[in-house]
């Protein structure tokens, strides 16, 4: 495998400071290294592959922290696109939502929603075995909503006028906005909308969490911006353009992680936080760099991001006492950044293309601190940007089956792969 080394990984944080420069001499970067390395590109799969499709359309789940398989492990849910997706959302247009049967082989519904980017979808996720929802937009209130259906009853349960980021069960929510989110990172947000002006972006003390009652439907500000950029303030917040993004429920409900992210001088930092459902906050998290993570258990969380130190690698902190220890497994931290998922003491994780334009298709045991290799697959250069095709793997409820969106047969497709047969 063709991986970038530590002197390159050095010296692209330190084009963080110089935001186009960076673009301009990464994509230049990347088609030379592609040329040069596309004879060391490999193609491996540990186990034989389904593909999930949709008479000629694009399909893909979305992030990596939510499962498209429902907890009776029969019924898929994913998103199918009539349109090319190594190109930006067009706005205002329409994705459709798959119901998938994954025992008959058979299409159970669609829907469509206007509400979609190429990196988490409508935010489409199973609150029980038989409800599920996604986000959408009332032309009519001219706002972000949540419909919420059931497949035993075929029809919609519930609206909701405020956009779901995660969901614990049925019992409530959490939003944020969305708008803010495309204005400033629109690899996440949604385009119905026009893009905040320079004044509402700078007013914080009506913007942040949302906390919506499944039962009353009822919403309120759990968590201002306002509240978390005071949090531990610094003089440079001031100049910071502020959002909050990648919303993560504990696996019981009580507590919920959220990254705090702020441009300044087009450079961005973060900060991890941690909250209980009264919005009492604590830092976990706060040396500039936090990419991906997932919960471990219900008091630890494992992700990727900087330690105090400065090192970069995969940490496990500990939600009780805030401590933040590096991850002993040396194979492990040689990959760099991914997206992990858990499932019990297993996980998956995936590699960004490589100088090959190789992707890595993780699967370990946290406890064991042992991993394999799951798959090697092609990632064409097209799909970049906003419109990039990370792997974002996610278990199936039960750990069985792992699911991942892929271009490597030419076109965006969710696949899965069994993993009842591999120990580790």
């Amino acid at each position: 495998m063709s991986s970038f080394n530590q002197y390159e990984k050095r010296l692209a944080q330190l084009l963080k400071k110089f935001p186009l420069v960076k673009k301009v001499l990464k994509r230049g970067y990347q088609y030379l290294n592609y040329f040069l390395f596309k004879n060391r590109r490999k193609e491996f799969f540990y186990n034989s592959l389904c593909k999930f499709s949709f008479h000629d359309s694009e399909t893909f789940f979305g992030y990596y922290d939510k499962s498209p398989i429902n907890s009776g492990d029969n019924i898929i849910l994913f998103h199918a696109a009539d349109h090319d997706s190594s190109n930006n959302p067009y706005n205002n247009s329409f994705i459709g939502i798959v119901v998938y049967d994954l025992v008959k082989e058979s299409v159970i519904n669609t829907y469509q929603t206007s509400t979609w980017n190429w990196q988490q979808g409508a935010r489409l996720q199973w609150l029980t075995r038989d409800n599920y929802a996604f986000n959408d937009f009332d032309e009519n209130l001219n706002k972000f909503i949540t419909r919420v259906y059931s497949i035993q009853e075929d029809s919609e349960l519930k609206r909701f006028e405020f956009p779901i980021q995660d969901a614990f069960k049925n019992q409530y929510f959490l939003s944020l906005n969305y708008t803010r989110l495309n204005t400033l990172r629109p690899d996440y947000g949604y385009r119905n909308l026009p893009n905040l002006s320079e004044t509402e972006l700078n007013t914080l003390n009506n913007d942040g969490i949302w906390y919506v009652d499944y039962r009353s439907g009822e919403g309120k500000l759990l968590i201002s911006l306002e509240t978390i950029v005071n949090f531990k303030y610094k003089d440079r917040f001031n100049a910071g353009k502020h959002y909050v993004n990648h919303i993560m429920i504990s696996p019981n409900g009580d507590k919920f992680i959220f990254l705090h992210r702020y441009f300044l001088n087009g450079v961005r930092y973060d900060r991890l936080f941690l909250s209980d459902l009264q919005g009492n906050m604590r830092l976990l998290s706060e040396h500039n760099m936090i990419s991906h993570y997932y919960w471990f258990g219900n008091s630890k969380v494992f992700g990727y991001m900087r330690g105090e130190d400065g090192t970069d690698g995969y940490y496990i902190i500990n939600c009780e006492d805030s401590s933040m220890i590096l991850y002993d497994d040396e194979e492990l931290q040689k990959y760099g950044d991914g997206h992990p998922n858990i499932c019990g003491k297993k996980f998956v994780t995936d590699i960004y293309p490589d100088k090959s334009r190789t992707q890595t298709l993780i699967y370990g045991d946290l406890k064991r601190k042992k991993h394999i290799v799951l798959a090697h697959l092609h990632n064409n250069l097209k799909y970049d940007g906003e419109y990039r095709c990370d792997l974002h793997p996610r278990f199936s409820q039960d750990g069985t089956k792992v699911f991942f969106d892929t271009v490597h047969y030419g076109k965006r497709e969710l696949c899965m792969m069994d993993l009842k047969d591999i120990s580790i």
